[in-house]
């Protein structure tokens, strides 16, 4: 009577567990892995992002004053600022517009 209820919990294991979990919990632990490692690669890109920023306001006040420099510095997130906010209300062509 012992070896017919080993049978059945291989055939519970063998036949139903291992695809139910094959496409929960795998696919889930893989998503987990792949959130935490681009957590971690945006964070390393944040702050490369920043320390090129401190660089590049560094060496340009070599050349420049450094009042200059703030201003050069300004100018260029202004323009990017007005170049992000300019694409953020694109209104989809239709049919019936004139640029069609």
């Amino acid at each position: 009577m012992d070896e017919y209820a080993t049978k059945f919990a291989d055939f519970l294991d063998e036949r139903i567990i291992k695809p139910v979990r094959g496409i929960t919990d795998d696919r889930v632990n893989q998503m987990l892995v792949l959130t935490a490692l681009g957590l971690v690669a945006a964070m390393l890109l944040l702050l490369a992002a920043i320390f090129g920023t401190v660089a590049f306001f560094r060496l340009l006040s070599n050349y420049v004053t450094v009042t200059a420099a703030y201003a050069i510095l300004g100018g260029l997130f202004l323009i990017a600022g007005a170049f992000t906010w300019s694409k953020r209300f694109e209104k989809p062509q239709t049919k019936d517009s004139p640029n069609a």
